[in-house]
């Protein structure tokens, strides 16, 4: 989606002639002269890289600011070359330039391993992760461990032992673009 975000929005740049009519407007102020400065926050930081990619051969000085761009974006080789001239933000804890489809892959087979390897309700194990499930909607677990069977040990297991082989792609990491600029809330020490 942002490949095709960023194709469209150069194919719109050049059939309306927009950068160029910006460019040459005020040539007494010395537009000409400026630089192109392209700039996205979360998917639209990934966009402005991409679109950054398409444009630099036509604007060799563009700089892009990515303001917490995806993580799973940029090859390693495309994320080392987009250092010359895109810059990404990161603030503080920001999970999207942390994450990828390899660590979402990563993240989902060491779930399921807990999951299998647990005789705990898995709701609960899941719920623990997790504070922004209001207790409302969680099942109602009976305090009584008599009023159920106990599962036999084999029933435990997945209805689909292979979930844990299954790879959702057989993707290589990618990375945020560019040099990046990590904002961390520093707390002086105190005296």
């Amino acid at each position: 989606g942002m490949v095709f975000s960023a194709e469209y929005i150069k194919k719109k740049l050049e059939q309306e002639m927009i950068l160029s009519q910006a460019f040459g407007r005020d040539l007494n102020k010395g537009t000409m002269h400026y630089g192109l400065v392209i700039v996205g926050h979360s998917l639209g930081a990934g966009t402005a890289a991409i679109l950054s990619f398409l444009l630099r051969p036509q604007y060799p000085t563009l700089h892009c600011y990515s303001y917490s761009p995806p993580g799973g974006l940029f090859s390693e080789d495309a994320m080392e070359y987009s250092k010359e001239f895109v810059t990404s933000v990161v603030l503080g804890k920001d999970l999207v330039p942390r994450l990828g489809l390899s660590q979402l892959e990563g993240f989902r087979r060491h779930l399921l391993e807990v999951l299998q390897k647990s005789n705990k309700p898995k709701w609960r194990i899941i719920v623990g992760g997790t504070k922004c499930i209001p207790k409302s909607e969680l099942p109602v677990e009976d305090e009584d461990p008599q009023s159920q069977p106990a599962a036999p040990p084999s029933s435990r297991l997945w209805l689909h032992p292979s979930d844990l082989s299954i790879a959702l792609s057989a993707s290589t990491p990618l990375y945020p673009p560019g040099r990046i600029i990590h904002v961390v809330h520093n707390h002086p020490p105190e005296a």
